[in-house]
């Protein structure tokens, strides 16, 4: 399943490479099967999977995959919840990188306030206890970024920015609605001014019309404050609405990368299709796509390629241990896909 060889299968575009924010080169996260003091180290699992992939200055990354793909796996390594096994992943700060393992960390505690995490349950992330102005003022506070009245002054300006009342920050999570703590998540993220926010699934329990909602605020906060955004979903649809340039992930492995609009009107890997197929088109027209078989399975992964169970256009040599080595030379210029009929696939 693993090599152990690092292979630089990011991003083809001439944006991302010459003003990059974030760059992750081969990252691997395993888990163990077995819990506990006796449990066996011999039983693992890919979470991440050799997945390269940067984000450009100024730009939208979108992360897109069904459950259990491994892009929450991925966000939740760069910020440290879970320390990756194997690879590489820098962060540029004026030009310079900067490594985000958990030694380089402890060296530059400043690299913190410049990723900011935003969770999927704005409920579970907010602390019922506190008022919304404790939950906006603590940690820069706690970092000593600010004082408490530019805390507050700042506190009040994200309000507005994200189109709460100023009221609100003497009120507790449990006055607002769910679009509206996840409004409240947001204002938290920015009090540090980060260049980088990660969100993760930050639509995915709204109502349709919150959905949009929140989205359009991301957009108008982007252009306003400058920020690079990492944004993971499980529906193709909103990520591409938002995003820039979008990675298809599956089996813990990047799948496909491409512009938003390319990727919408060529799609190149078949798991791809397979999601286009899903979302509606104003024209009424659909993918004619297909798959049998059963999702991933992470503890007994097939030899090959992790989406030739599902495949409808599978071969042999899809199924053999070598496939990678033939998905390097089936990658465009452009682009990346990785799937041994890269670009042969008719629309």
């Amino acid at each position: 399943m693993s090599d152990g060889k690092i292979r630089d299968c990011g991003s083809r575009t001439a944006a991302a490479a010459a003003s990059p924010l974030l760059r992750i080169r081969g990252m691997r996260k395993q888990f163990r099967l077995e819990a506990g003091l006796f449990g066996s180290d011999k039983k693992q699992v890919y979470a991440v999977n050799g997945v390269s992939l940067t984000v450009a200055k100024g730009e939208t990354y979108g992360l897109v995959g069904e459950s259990g793909s491994g892009k929450s796996t991925l966000a939740k390594c760069l910020v440290n919840v879970y320390p990756y096994d194997e690879g590489e992943v820098l962060f540029y700060d004026s030009g310079t990188p900067y490594s985000l393992d958990v030694k380089s960390r402890k060296k530059y505690p400043a690299l913190t306030h410049k990723i900011k995490y935003i969770f999927q349950d704005p409920a579970a992330s907010l602390d019922p206890r506190m008022t919304v102005e404790e939950i906006l003022t603590i940690g820069v506070r706690y970092a000593k970024l600010m004082s408490r009245s530019e805390a507050r002054q700042k506190a009040l300006f994200l309000t507005d920015a994200v189109g709460l009342t100023r009221d609100s920050l003497d009120r507790r999570p449990a006055d607002f609605s769910g679009g509206q703590r996840q409004r409240i998540s947001l204002a938290r993220a920015l009090m540090s001014s980060p260049d980088l926010l990660i969100c993760d699934e930050v639509v995915s329990a709204l109502d349709v019309s919150v959905q949009g909602q929140i989205l359009n605020l991301l957009t108008d906060l982007k252009k306003e404050f400058g920020f690079s955004m990492l944004f993971i979903a499980h529906d193709l649809g909103v990520v591409s609405y938002i995003s820039d340039r979008i990675g298809v992930m599956y089996g813990g492995r990047l799948t496909e990368e491409a512009e938003a609009r390319e990727l919408f009107s060529s799609p190149m890997h078949p798991y791809t299709r397979l999601l286009l197929a899903s979302v509606p088109r104003a024209d009424g027209r659909f993918l004619q796509v297909s798959a049998a078989g059963e999702p991933f399975d992470a503890v007994n992964p097939p030899p090959g390629c992790p989406f030739a169970p599902r495949c409808p256009f599978v071969n042999d040599d899809c199924r053999k241990k070598e496939w990678l080595s033939g998905c390097r030379n089936a990658t465009a210029e452009s682009r990346y896909c990785l799937c041994l009929k890269c670009g042969q696939l008719s629309r």
